[in-house]
């Protein structure tokens, strides 16, 4: 079954996070999926409506969280009961406000974190049924690809169960009928 994923990433990578990247989406096409992105001069000075068009027709989102900056030593919540060292490397900002938007929408999301990067949607305690992380190593997680993608194809079903439910019975035994097996999604795949 063909799913659509919403792929959040940095416009900026080094050439080891570009390797990683392109064995991530490598493998998430070689399995069926159709990956779709944003490159940077598609976002507009007010992106929102811009994204969720982009995610409406999506069956489940991936969000690389690369290291977009890099801390020598900092502190969170200073002066208060719940002050802490912060994390040595943070991802863009941009990957947990595409991932909120994901949720937001109901698609299931597989988080990947770069080694050091741990805050918000790529902290492991926020990882669940509806999150799925995973360290970003070079080599990516047959499991959790396979755990995601069954959560994605699980949500494409029940969208193309509820378009059925919504057509008239002939509508309904004409898709029964057709000798090619069903996609959820003929959309154009977009990388940059």
């Amino acid at each position: 079954m063909t799913v659509t994923l919403f792929m959040s990433r940095p416009a900026m990578l080094s050439p080891s996070q570009g390797s990683i990247l392109h064995a991530w989406s490598t493998e998430l096409e070689r399995r069926g999926a159709s990956l779709r992105t944003l490159a940077r001069s598609d976002y507009v000075p007010d992106p929102f409506r811009l994204l969720r068009s982009e995610l409406r027709p999506a069956d489940g989102a991936v969000v690389f969280g690369f290291r977009h900056m890099e801390l020598l030593n900092g502190v969170a919540c200073a002066d208060t009961c719940e002050e802490r060292d912060v994390p040595h490397a943070l991802a863009s900002p941009w990957m947990h406000i595409e991932a909120g938007l994901a949720l937001s929408a109901g698609l299931p999301l597989l988080a990947l974190a770069e080694l050091g990067v741990s805050e918000g949607i790529f902290d492991p305690a926020a990882w669940g049924d509806e999150v799925f992380g995973h360290d970003l190593s070079p080599t990516p997680s047959a499991m959790v690809l396979d755990r995601f993608l069954a959560a994605a194809e699980g949500k494409c079903r029940r969208d193309r169960s509820r378009s059925l439910r919504g057509t008239g019975t002939d509508a309904r035994r004409q898709a029964s009928r057709s000798t090619t097996a069903p996609t959820c999604t003929d959309r154009k795949s977009v990388t940059d």
